[in-house]
């Protein structure tokens, strides 16, 4: 197994620290295991021809899963903190800096994973666009992002969000980076309600304490009767993903975009 390092490290909009958090919380969340769950089904369906490159791997926990599921992964993690805990995963190929500072050649790439990775990059069609110029012929995206702007709440400043999405809008940012919307869907349909209620609505009014990185982590960790009860509720929406369906509403979005000629 093996890290490499860039030598050069640009500026990341993400707390300083900040993954070191979430190491023992996505064990345990059904957030993280959901999304995996989601994000191996969709990819399952459109597969990529090569190696996925997870831009933005975090910990390495979608790298993980991924690897789990017979695909081949590179994590790229700017973060150290994040690359060595991916590396301690135990996947083989771990990249330590950000995307743009490795060098990527052109057209060398099968496949890029974006998972709650855009809404980080404040000029996102930019970086879609340096994104395609790498992607093989045909090569693929897989993307998660929060969705809705009228969710975005202290929990998004907190973890330095610029902004949310809808598949909508997220399609067209694709569009016109030279991207082919293939698949999209909403995931987390139960948590729209919840985030607009004890999150959104709250910050829009004035009355919601700022959040910390340490409160959004704190937040997936719910156990007992409401933890059975969102996971039968999961299960159901992870088997509509399964089946090649597509759900109408969700707190995060889900697209396979592909690289147009």
């Amino acid at each position: 197994m093996n890290v490499w390092v860039s030598e050069t490290h640009s500026k990341i909009s993400y707390p300083e620290g900040g993954l070191s958090r979430f190491v023992d919380v996505e064990q345990r969340s059904f957030w993280f295991r959901h999304r995996n769950r989601c994000i191996v089904a969709a990819i399952s369906h459109y597969p990529p021809q090569g190696a996925i490159v997870d831009v933005g791997a975090g910990t390495g926990f979608v790298a993980s899963g991924l690897r789990d599921a017979g695909f081949e992964v590179i994590a790229v993690e700017p973060h150290v903190d994040g690359a060595l805990i991916a590396h301690r995963r135990g996947l083989e190929q771990v990249v330590c800096g950000s995307f743009d500072d490795i060098g990527f050649a052109p057209s060398s790439i099968a496949a890029i994973g974006l998972f709650d990775v855009l809404e980080h990059i404040e000029d996102d069609s930019g970086a879609l666009a340096r994104f395609r110029r790498v992607l093989k012929p045909g090569g693929r995206l897989y993307i998660t992002v929060p969705s809705y702007d009228f969710l975005f709440s202290s929990e998004d400043l907190a973890v330095n969000h610029f902004r949310r999405y809808t598949v909508s809008s997220c399609s067209r940012v694709l569009e016109r980076a030279g991207f082919v919307t293939e698949y999209h869907s909403y995931l987390f349909l139960f948590l729209l309600v919840p985030i607009l209620v004890l999150r959104a609505i709250p910050y829009r009014l004035g009355r919601r304490q700022s959040a910390t990185v340490e409160s959004v982590a704190a937040a997936h960790n719910i156990a007992g009767i409401t933890a059975r009860a969102v996971d039968a509720i999961l299960d159901w929406e992870a088997r509509q993903i399964a089946r090649g369906g597509r759900l109408a509403f969700g707190s995060s979005c889900l697209l396979v975009a592909r690289k147009a000629p």
